[in-house]
């Protein structure tokens, strides 16, 4: 689609969300091309016109929050002191929204969350 100049199509086309960016297309190209490259590319076009998925959305909303990756149930917490587990490490997240200031996407997710 890229190829073929469809940019509005594959900017909306949900299989760019499914590489896993492990550059093994990049490395078994026969031609050279730089696909992961290329995906990311069109992947940061996609974010800069909000065009992401819902689970990638409320994956930053998470971070943003909290500085986790993912919501940690109070009960998983809880239950890390009988098993003798540590206490999870404190996030920071204003570090976390200092350190991406700048970037689009995550410029737009706090705005969004501001909204909602």
């Amino acid at each position: 689609m890229a190829q073929l100049g469809l940019k509005e199509r594959v900017l909306n086309s949900d299989t760019l969300w499914l590489c896993a960016a492990c550059f093994t297309c990049t490395d078994r190209c026969p031609q050279g091309v730089e696909v992961a490259s290329v995906i990311r590319v069109l992947r940061n076009l996609a974010a800069e016109k909000g065009i992401v998925p819902q689970v990638f959305k409320d994956q930053t909303a998470c971070i943003l929050d909290s500085g986790y990756a993912y919501k940690i149930p109070e009960l998983r917490i809880k239950k890390r002191e009988p098993q003798d587990l540590p206490p999870l490490p404190k996030s920071n997240p204003e570090n976390i929204r200092k350190a991406l200031r700048g970037v689009k996407f995550i410029e737009r997710a706090e705005k969004e969350g501001k909204q909602a």
